[in-house]
């Protein structure tokens, strides 16, 4: 069909049922989508979806390009990715047509408070902790850890992951709360997960806001998972209550069609397509002033967001991507904010290779239109403190005082952290090049 109405289901906030949030109406031939809130849903005084979404009943056009289907970042961020299409191909022995028919399909576990298609009582279902470990443990072991595990979330639990990212996962019931259950997939470092857990609590340690995880030990010899506590759910005694979520790509627009004639012809004169300038942290601080609301505000999760591109860098995170950043609606508020820091991974390295993150940094020309000259993602202190004063609203003085005793947490305490979630001593000095090793101060 070249027109497809989708049912688009939003959890409004303190309310654990869904309701009719409004209809996206994909027209494939046109490339381009509109969405039209329902009007109960207006009228009953809830949210708009986002502040990319403030209509009155009326219709929002948006732009697609080429393997989008029309679907807009919001509702990507609700969509699986990888492992979770690759789950439906399993299931429906087919391709999937694109995001839009997997967010679809999926079951209802996606990042945030929204769900699109009918949502049929098997897209509900959430799997108890216990009983995917009771089911792990009653099978007979032929083939390797990892694709035993797959085996059983695609096939034996016929699961349909929503959420996003290509490890095999699962999100899990345990008590009253929900966990993100990741698994390491086939080459994977044995240590990977833990070392994610260990980063998430050195995060903390030096004050910023990460996701609460733990490292379980899983049985009959299938190796370790780990939990992550879902921030955009919360418990209470009718059920789940959902939050909001936006992934920095949907809040910087990454979803709009780029422009790629003119990031050949700039690239070709030699300055910045605009490209990289649209991916890069300073362009995702000036497009989220529109949801975080004072300017103090902005100031503040500027600010944060500078820490945790510092952390990145002193990590050699490789996994720093506009959809492993995200916001989390308040509802008391009424705005966004950062939701805590999460998928944050590093490698075992024998070199110590050049460290680089997203684009923290856009130098421009002292004309006074300020024309950008080029973009910075290599780790570089003196770079990185320009860019704190730059676009991230700190002091100078205060930024230096910050990067100086983070470095100092991880290049001294980082076997510690390793340690205390599980890795045996003998396996901790496989991350002393990247983790115990520096990198130029200019």
């Amino acid at each position: 069909m070249d027109i497809k109405n989708t049912p688009v289901y939003g959890w409004p906030p303190g309310e654990v049922t869904p309701r009719l949030a409004g209809t996206l109406v994909s027209d494939n031939v046109n490339r381009r989508s509109v969405f039209t809130y329902e009007a109960d849903w207006l009228a009953s005084g809830y949210s708009f979806l986002s502040p990319d979404f403030k209509a009155s009943p009326q219709s929002l056009r948006v732009p697609t390009s080429p393997g989008q289907s029309g679907l807009y970042g919001l509702f990507q961020d609700t969509s699986p990715d990888l492992f979770g299409q690759k789950a439906q191909e399993v299931r429906f022995g087919r391709e999937v047509a694109g995001r839009l028919e997997a967010a679809t399909r999926c079951q209802v576990n996606g990042a945030g408070a929204l769900a699109l298609g009918e949502l049929l009582p098997e897209r509900l279902q959430l799997v108890a902790q216990e009983d995917f470990l009771d089911r792990l443990r009653a099978r007979r072991r032929t083939k390797a850890p990892e694709i035993e595990i797959e085996e059983l979330i695609l096939q034996d639990l016929k699961q349909l992951p929503g959420i996003g990212g290509m490890k095999p996962k699962l999100t899990v019931l345990s008590k009253r709360d929900e966990y993100i259950f990741k698994f390491k997939e086939l080459g994977d470092d044995p240590w990977s997960l833990h070392a994610e857990s260990a980063l998430l609590e050195m995060a903390k340690a030096s004050g910023i806001n990460a996701c609460d995880s733990q490292v379980v030990e899983l049985p009959s010899d299938y190796g370790n998972g780990i939990l992550i506590r879902r921030f955009d759910r919360c418990a209470v005694a009718e059920g789940q209550l959902r939050i909001g979520y936006a992934s920095a790509a949907t809040v910087a627009g990454l979803d709009q069609p780029s422009r790629v004639n003119a990031d050949l012809t700039m690239s070709a004169t030699n300055t910045v397509p605009p490209h990289r300038i649209a991916r890069s942290y300073p362009t995702l601080v000036a497009k989220m002033r529109r949801w975080v609301g004072s300017d103090e505000q902005h100031r503040r999760q500027a600010q944060e967001l500078w820490r945790r591109i510092v952390f990145n860098l002193l990590t050699r995170n490789c996994d720093d991507h506009p959809r492993n950043t995200g916001f989390l609606f308040n509802s008391n508020s009424r705005i966004w904010e950062l939701s805590p820091a999460f998928d944050i991974s590093t490698l075992v390295l024998n070199l110590a290779l050049p460290c680089a993150a997203s684009d923290y940094l856009v130098e421009t020309s002292t004309r006074a239109r300020r024309k950008p000259l080029g973009v910075i993602n290599v780790a570089n202190r003196e770079r990185l403190i320009d860019a704190a004063e730059l676009h991230y609203f700190w002091d100078r003085t205060a930024a230096a005082d910050w990067f100086d005793s983070t470095r100092e947490l991880v290049r001294t305490r980082w076997r510690e952290f390793l340690v205390e979630t599980g890795v045996p001593e003998k396996f901790v000095g496989a991350y002393e090049t990247t983790l115990g090793t520096d990198w130029p101060q200019r």
